[in-house]
């Protein structure tokens, strides 16, 4: 029998993270992905756990659903799907420079550089922002708790403020979702 008393608990707590949520820095972030595609740069995700798995989710959206939409490539990749990639720099220099050594040779100047990390101290994701800050990147941090060191080093931030992974990752697909329809719906630059 479902335990309808742990349910209405859960939706609550989600409902009251959402009504938390801070507008401006959602529509900044949004801002910074929407500038980076108009200016036909790449956007670069990548994660741990779910947080990878949201990376994915993001770029399959924005990649097929933003540029069936529009007509615009939305030029967009993980650092997560190569796991031959991930695999090697894991073994030849360690788990928490895989994704900083992807971005030397994927990432260019005024690329949007995308970490997502639940408890926003995930040392590779945050290897890869600080990589990214120091060579042009333009950097976002999606996290959750109360944002971790990820919060003070991305340029750019949302962060859920919940101590719940779950609520944090269910949050990470609602932003990945928002950014979709945004760009999708909101085509005042299109040609």
């Amino acid at each position: 029998m479902a335990n309808t008393q742990f349910h209405e608990a859960y939706f609550n707590r989600l409902k009251q993270t959402i009504d938390s949520l801070d507008r401006d820095a959602i529509g900044n972030a949004i801002d910074v992905i929407r500038d980076g595609w108009k200016n036909g740069q790449q956007f670069i995700a990548f994660g741990n756990g779910g947080s990878g798995l949201a990376a994915l989710h993001y770029v399959h959206d924005w990649n097929k659903g933003i540029t069936d939409a529009t007509g615009i490539p939305f030029r967009g990749r993980t650092l997560n799907d190569n796991i031959g990639l991930v695999t090697a720099f894991g073994n030849d220099v360690s788990y928490d420079d895989i994704f900083s050594e992807q971005l030397k040779s994927a990432m260019h100047p005024g690329d949007v550089i995308m970490g997502i990390s639940g408890s926003g101290n995930s040392e590779n994701v945050l290897r890869a922002i600080r990589y990214a800050n120091d060579h042009g990147g333009i950097t976002i941090g999606l996290s959750g708790y109360p944002g971790g060191q990820l919060e003070t080093i991305a340029q750019h931030n949302v962060c859920t403020n919940i101590h719940d992974m779950q609520i944090s990752e269910d949050l990470q697909m609602v932003f990945g979702h928002l950014v979709m329809r945004e760009l999708c719906e909101n085509l005042e630059f299109r040609s």
